[in-house]
């Protein structure tokens, strides 16, 4: 209970003990005009004579007096308990609506924290979304960049691709032309020799036939190591020759290749095949013989026709 309320129960209070007090008052004074008015009657009855209807319209007054102050006081007690009553149910209205207040309030807080649990619920959803879309784009970036870069590379594999086909297509057009004109010196030299040798078949038949017989003699011992040194000296020169055009790789080292090369009267290049060896350098001596294409070969008939078909064997170092 509040304190307006208790100010309100006081004067109640002591409103009612008033209203009481005064009650027993006019009682006492009623009793007391009546002991009055006995007594004087007693005492007096002698002494003169007491008009009865005048004491009987006092006694009445009085008695309606009474009447008067207790239906009085009964309003004022039913008022002051209406009253009473009425601030009963204000103060359980009170109560009631400080209920209803207080669990409004508290209903209030509640939705207040399930808002702010949702608003940072959707805070963090949208720093998340932001967060993942970021992602998203620096992957896309990325992605875009390596995108570019392998479309860079693969231009530039192409251009070199494109290069290297040329480059090839150009030496397979030198190579060509180069052996067009070998064939066609080749030719020329071989129609010359033909001439010369229908020129010189008649001078020189009857020298060979004069040396035959020595020649024999002398093949196995000196003439047949000359050819022998001969050979190797200028299979020593192809060899060189070759290395000098060989692409060297480390893998090389150790390894060897023997190929054979098949040679023109006058050195130009007819062919080469591997024989045996690393696959690899064999590939690699083979692009070197074509790099040179032509060979120096001695005068000596019998020297060149053991190097027109010759293997030679590459060891890089």
């Amino acid at each position: 209970m509040n304190k307006k309320e208790n100010t309100g129960y006081s004067g109640v209070t002591i409103i009612s003990v008033l209203l009481h007090a005064g009650l027993l008052g006019g009682l006492l004074l009623g009793d007391y005009f009546t002991n009055v008015a006995s007594h004087l009657t007693v005492n007096n009855i002698e002494a003169v004579v007491i008009d009865s209807s005048l004491v009987n319209e006092q006694v009445r007054k009085i008695r309606e007096q009474r009447s008067e102050t207790k239906r009085q006081e009964d309003n004022h007690l039913h008022q002051l308990k209406q009253q009473t009553n009425q601030l009963k149910k204000q103060h359980e209205q009170e109560k009631k609506r400080l209920h209803e207040l207080r669990t409004e309030r508290l209903a209030a807080e509640k939705d207040i924290r399930k808002i702010e649990t949702e608003r940072k619920r959707i805070s963090a959803a949208r720093q998340k979304e932001a967060e993942e879309q970021h992602q998203r784009e620096e992957a896309t970036r990325i992605a875009k960049e390596k995108l570019a870069a392998a479309e860079t590379e693969r231009k530039w594999q192409e251009a070199e691709q494109y290069k290297a086909e040329e480059a090839a297509a150009q030496v397979k057009a030198n190579r060509q032309r180069a052996e067009q004109k070998r064939k066609k010196a080749e030719a020329l030299k071989i129609e010359e020799i033909r001439k010369r040798k229908l020129i010189e078949q008649e001078a020189t038949r009857n020298e060979l036939f004069n040396d035959l017989e020595f020649e024999s003699v002398n093949r196995n011992s000196a003439r047949g190591r000359f050819i022998f040194n001969e050979v190797s000296r200028y299979g020593a020169i192809y060899t060189q020759m070759i290395q000098q055009n060989l692409l060297v790789d480390s893998s090389f080292f150790g390894q060897q290749c023997i190929v054979r090369i098949r040679l023109s009267s006058t050195g130009f290049l007819f062919d080469v095949n591997e024989v045996s060896g690393n696959r690899t350098l064999c590939r690699a001596t083979q692009t070197a013989v074509l790099k040179i294409s032509s060979f120096p070969v001695p005068e000596d008939k019998e020297i060149i026709t053991k190097l027109q078909n010759i293997e030679l064997t590459v060891k890089p170092k």
